[in-house]
């Protein structure tokens, strides 16, 4: 037989999710599997690894692919694997439709500091829909007991029936997989634990002393406003701060060596509040790009009120975001569920080794939205999540 083209495959993901999703519509829901994956996050790591060893920073096709794990495109196991490593984060598409690994997926198989895979491996398994509203969910919580736990993922988080048993020996691993699953001494009974990785928890108010060592940068105004003008614009939201405070100085920096850098790869206007010279209210102009911007990025580094603030109204125009935030500061529960670069700036000598790292993140998740443009819904987006139903109408 012929080996299957790339078309032939999507085409052959596609009708396998169409009848699933028939068969599921009977029963009222459709489900996709990039919201629950049908392997464990270690079963996608040989994936991974033969795309390190093999592929380098190439793309490579999902027949390629197949043909490189010494399996057949036809197979499910193959089709889940590949399909799981995407749905974890592990391997990304480019344009052509063709993989490549992520750079969640590198942090796995080759961390370059101790805790760096961890981080990732929990990253990933908080990745697809239901596996993070599970997670976090039940964070320092026992896992529950058998009839409720499928009760739970039947009617809360809305597994089909025939996936629940699948579904739950899908959390129950990955969360042994990652340590994340732990004996509780009080309780005496298995808890989640989603702060394991943070045994090597920076102090912020110690380390940042450091990051003031690094020469102050300087930020170009930007006078475009996204109302104004046809451009591509990117509106940061951050924690501004006084000239010279701590906030400002890591803001200047994270603008200037993470989006900056990437954005304009992208052919994106990058706006931030303090850099609009526009005339007029500044508050204003900041909810017009807050819910007209093609894309926002958001820096929840120090917890900063105004910046959740803006973040919300954000939401609500279910337009997509990406979040930035420090390493050791604590995200949130109801905004946990969003794309997140996190960035250890706790040390001089290593911030621009992560800054390199967290730049190809951000390549990702921003080649991601591009390539979906016209359906630029986020789908981890919490009002997109929780309040799927609710539509939103903005002035034009």
């Amino acid at each position: 037989m012929a080996e299957e083209t790339n078309q032939e495959v999507v085409d052959d993901f596609s009708r396998e999710q169409s009848s699933k999703e028939t068969k599921e519509k009977r029963k009222g829901k459709a489900f996709p599997q990039s919201e629950l994956p049908r392997v464990t996050l270690e079963d996608t790591i040989p994936i991974a690894q033969q795309i390190y060893e093999n592929v380098a920073n190439s793309s490579i096709s999902f027949e390629e692919l197949a043909k490189l794990l010494g399996t057949s495109v036809h197979t499910k196991s193959t089709k889940y694997g590949i399909w799981g490593s995407e749905a974890y984060g592990l391997l990304t598409k480019n344009e052509k439709g063709d993989y490549l690994l992520s750079e969640t997926g590198r942090k796995i198989i080759v961390p370059t500091y101790d805790g760096e895979d961890l981080e990732a491996k929990i990253k990933a398994i908080l990745t697809p829909t239901v596996l993070s509203k599970f997670y976090l969910e039940y964070n320092k919580h026992p896992i529950p007991q058998d009839n409720y736990f499928s009760n739970l993922l039947e009617t809360k988080l809305g597994v089909p029936r025939d996936r629940i048993v699948e579904a739950k020996e899908i959390i129950i691993k990955n969360a042994e997989y990652t340590g994340i699953l732990r004996k509780d001494s009080k309780l005496d009974k298995n808890i989640i634990d989603l702060d394991v990785a943070t045994s090597l928890k920076v102090n912020n108010e110690k380390d940042d002393v450091k990051i003031q060592e690094i020469k102050e940068v300087e930020i170009t105004s930007y006078s475009t406003n996204i109302l104004e003008s046809d451009e591509k614009t990117c509106f940061v939201i951050c924690p501004i701060g006084e000239d010279s405070s701590l906030e400002r100085k890591h803001s200047d920096l994270i603008l200037k060596h993470l989006i900056q850098p990437v954005l304009d790869s992208f052919g994106y206007k990058v706006v931030r509040a303090d850099k609009i010279e526009k005339s007029g209210l500044i508050t204003q102009q900041i909810f017009d790009n807050l819910i007209k911007s093609q894309l926002c990025i958001a820096d929840l580094s120090f917890n900063n009120p105004n910046v959740f603030y803006e973040l919300g109204v954000r939401h609500m125009s279910q337009l997509p975001t990406v979040q930035i935030i420090r390493k050791g500061d604590k995200i949130p529960f109801d905004v946990s569920h969003g794309r997140t670069i996190v960035i250890d700036t706790s040390d001089v000598y290593t911030v621009f080794d992560r800054m390199e790292s967290a730049k190809k993140e951000l390549i990702e998740y921003v080649r991601a939205i591009v390539s979906n443009i016209n359906n630029d819904i986020s789908e981890d987006n919490p009002i997109r999540v929780y309040l799927p139903n609710i539509k939103v109408i903005l002035p034009k």
